[in-house]
């Protein structure tokens, strides 16, 4: 049997952290002679980004990679549709698996490279978004990942000539964020008011919730919402009925939590929209729920500034792009003193992924989170104030 080769690969800005193994192929099953040399499968690599931070609904577009080498002829395959694998998946007590033709990114003399988007192969409703199953899987949970090449073999059945594996431990977990609440007003034949909301959080992979409690109240009536954090669209929502008049009060409680602790109640207290308002006064109204508070002009300064301050100020995009991530800028504030000072504003919670674009100015309702750390493009590291952004101005 021939010793796995170990190689450099899957160079991609994706991949945060890289699980490597090495470990010894399997042989099973009546393989017919091709008289070519025996595929052998080494080097599975499991790649997710375990630093990231963004809303629930955001996890849906992570991606965890499965990366592997192949030495020796395939003998299966059909060069202009790819090689033949069998993936498979264990944790807990579930098990899934797939069978996927993927083409090699490179081939040189029998040597080559596969990366397999996961997501984009297990298809099941239940794990439609792995990323998000692994980061709400409690500590120590082990996900096994196994893949294993297919011939055909006698009878035309396909067998399996070697196989590799590798597995990804989930580390310890962090007490949840406290849920944002955002809503949206609906309206059902157009007399009928609802409301539907959603929790617009940012929430880091080590500190996503497993399950949520959510209790709204119409009057002395209570619909309540308990249960595990849904994976298919990854966010905690609940329409409620409102009363065909306007101005009913709803009251919406909420927490969130994993085995490391449950996130503060929030509560959000909003009333119902009277049937047959205009877009733009819906609009009007929901901005005003956001900033309630917070009208005015943000005059703080850096050092005495405390967290929960909230107000508009205008900002200069000095950087957004990989390094600060999808959901974060660095930016020229101004403060009460009129000195300028670069923050860290994470605008999610407000805005889609991606949309703040470098060397712009936008006029933003904020607040302020506290100091924090950041690596500059020259590699060192510098404390600045950080905000999170409320909505546009």
């Amino acid at each position: 049997m021939l010793n796995p080769r170990i190689s450099n690969r899957v160079k991609n800005a994706l991949l945060v952290i890289v699980i490597s193994s090495t470990l010894a192929l399997t042989s099973c099953g009546k393989i017919t002679n091709f008289g070519k040399e025996a595929p052998q499968l080494s080097n599975l690599t499991i790649s997710l980004d375990t630093s990231y931070k963004g809303t629930l609904t955001s996890y849906s577009d992570q991606k965890v990679l499965l990366g592997w080498d192949v030495k020796g002829d395939s003998a299966y395959s059909n060069k202009t549709k790819g090689e033949k694998y069998l993936v498979e998946m264990n944790f807990g007590n579930e098990k899934f698996e797939k069978e996927v033709i993927i083409t090699p990114i490179n081939d040189t003399q029998g040597n080559r490279s596969l990366v397999l988007d996961l997501d984009s192969k297990f298809t099941e409703s239940s794990i439609n978004a792995l990323f998000a199953i692994m980061a709400q899987s409690s500590p120590n949970t082990t996900f096994t990942f196994t893949v294993k090449i297919l011939q055909e073999g006698e009878n035309e059945e396909n067998v399996i000539k070697s196989e590799v594996s590798n597995k990804w431990i989930r580390p310890q977990v962090s007490q949840p964020a406290d849920p944002i609440i955002s809503y949206e007003w609906k309206y059902q034949d157009s007399t009928e008011p609802c409301v539907l909301y959603e929790d617009i959080a940012v929430h880091s992979f080590n500190a996503y919730p497993s399950l949520k409690t959510v209790g709204i109240f119409t009057g002395a009536k209570k619909d309540s919402d308990v249960g595990g954090v849904n994976k298919k669209n990854l966010n905690s929502s609940l329409s409620v009925n409102c009363h065909d008049k306007g101005g009913v009060s709803l009251k919406i409680v909420t927490t969130l939590s994993n085995v490391a602790g449950t996130s503060n109640q929030v509560i959000k207290i909003i009333k119902s929209l009277t049937p047959g308002r205009t877009d733009a006064e819906v609009e009007n109204e929901k901005k005003a729920d956001k900033i309630a508070g917070c009208s005015n002009k943000l005059k703080v300064n850096e050092l005495s500034a405390a967290i929960g301050d909230c107000g508009y100020i205008k900002i200069e995009v000095l950087q957004s792009d990989l390094d600060t991530g999808s959901c974060n800028f660095l930016g020229y504030w101004t403060e009460a003193n009129g000195a300028k000072k670069i923050g860290l504003f994470e605008y999610c919670s407000a805005f889609t992924a991606g949309s703040i674009d470098e060397d712009s100015t936008y006029t933003l309702y904020v607040r302020v989170d506290g100091p924090t750390t950041y690596t500059s493009r020259l590699g060192t590291n510098r404390s600045v104030l950080s905000f999170t952004v409320i909505t546009d101005k």
